[in-house]
């Protein structure tokens, strides 16, 4: 692909805004809408699960606003602002992110403003929420905790997540990233209207925090007013702990756990010492494409469909570990052809033996997403985001021209370095 089919889509300008703050701003002039996305960035750990009922109490109402049907008829008031918080993890990193969507003002009714109103609502949500002698209402943080309960318990209906996540567990058992960003029934015990609101006070004043911004707007006039929403935030270098530095493989281990399940979930894990920094991250990318991240990819083709050895199946690659997955659902009396199946396309792959055609599909498919991201605002700031807690460079493009630049040679090298670690079975009850 030469550079002059690479479509050009501005990228953030990002700045400082106190000591643990980054505004990212960028120019859209595809949309009838602006994109906001708040996120505070902390270290996984034993207490996720009550870091997630912030952002829940959070939209519980404000200070102005203090139930959930005012608050929802001053978002009708701005134009149908829509906002909704979300919970995620990347590499060792919790991901605590509130998000908004509110019309750009070149397409309102002439004289009509919505941007301050809006960028003050949010403020109010962050910094003066609804509060009841300075502490979160018990009745609502009783209500949350029941609603993160719910989530974490209903996490087992998700046969194929479940075994992931107990496998990243076992595999990586003394390493940041073993922990899930929904947290644990445990870490729900006791937990009190005071202790929620110390940690809304600590998640604001001292995790970092990143504001992603795409509109149609004058950049010192968004500026201007994003700012408010870093008050208060005091986040230093210390506030997170250091990267944590990526392991080799050691010796192959296998692990069995049973469950009421129908079939059994193999979840292979492997490690590729592979950063993102590393010069085969994007050869390792086109060698996960090839081998089982699309419908083209040799484990679809072969080992579900040509050889019917498992119900599904598909691979992963995260670079913040250093680790490939791959997850299948299979008969549990045909779990040790599925591994044999499995092992004979890892060969495959690494013996440079794919075609031209499945090569250069993949390459395809791989700038189509890339492309995809392009498309969105919120899948941008997310990009962005991702890539900066990652130390990688954010530039969208220069990652495609990457892509595209991958060499055979490179993907056969790339999983010379992809070896074995854990594997791990979550069977049916009547197997035991």
């Amino acid at each position: 692909m030469s550079p002059a089919e690479l479509t050009h889509v501005p990228g953030f300008k990002t700045r400082e805004v106190g000591s643990g703050g980054l505004l990212h701003i960028r120019p859209e002039e595809r949309r009838k809408t602006s994109s906001l996305r708040l996120t505070w960035v902390a270290d996984l750990g034993p207490h996720n699960a009550r870091r997630c009922l912030v952002p829940a109490c959070l939209m519980r109402g404000t200070r102005e606003f203090p139930s959930q049907r005012l608050l929802n008829l001053r978002t009708e008031e701005l134009w149908g602002l829509s906002a909704s918080t979300s919970v995620d993890r990347w590499g060792q990193r919790h991901l605590i992110s509130l998000r908004a969507e509110f019309p750009d003002e070149g397409h309102l009714p002439h004289g009509e403003r919505v941007f301050e109103d809006a960028i003050h609502l949010l403020d109010q949500l962050i910094h003066e929420p609804n509060l009841v002698e300075g502490l979160f209402p018990e009745e609502i943080v009783e209500s949350e905790i029941l609603q993160q309960r719910r989530s974490i318990e209903g996490r087992i209906d998700n046969k194929s997540g479940w075994a992931y996540q107990r496998c990243l567990e076992e595999a990586c058992f003394d390493e940041p990233w073993r922990y899930h960003q929904q947290g644990t029934l445990d870490d729900l015990k006791h937990v009190t209207p005071a202790d929620l609101t110390a940690l809304w006070n600590e998640l604001i004043s001292h995790q970092p925090l990143h504001v992603h911004f795409s509109g149609k707007m004058a950049e010192d006039r968004v500026v201007d007013h994003l700012s408010t929403l870093f008050r208060g935030n005091h986040a230093t270098g210390d506030s997170l702990s250091p990267r944590q530095a990526i392991r080799a493989a050691k010796e192959p281990r296998e692990m069995v756990e049973h469950a009421k399940v129908q079939q059994s979930n193999l979840i292979m894990s492997f490690r590729t010492m592979i950063s993102y920094e590393h010069p085969l991250n994007e050869p390792l990318m086109v060698a996960n494409g090839i081998l089982g991240s699309f419908p083209h990819s040799r484990l679809f083709t072969q080992v579900r469909e040509k050889e019917s050895l498992c119900y599904s199946i598909h691979s992963q690659v995260d670079s913040n570990m250093g680790m490939m997955f791959i997850s299948s659902g299979v008969d549990h009396d045909t779990v040790d052809q599925a591994r044999t199946g499995i092992d004979k396309q890892l060969e495959f792959v690494r013996n440079g033996e794919f075609s031209e055609e499945e090569f250069e599909m993949t390459l395809a498919a791989i700038d189509s997403r890339l492309r995809m991201v392009q498309d969105s605002p919120a899948a941008l700031a997310d990009y962005d985001l991702r890539s900066r807690l990652s130390g990688r460079n954010p530039g969208l493009e220069k990652l495609r021209k990457r892509v595209a630049s991958v060499t055979r040679d490179e993907v056969v090298a790339a999983m010379e370095l992809v070896h074995p670690d854990l594997t791990y079975v979550l069977a049916p009850e009547e197997s035991s």
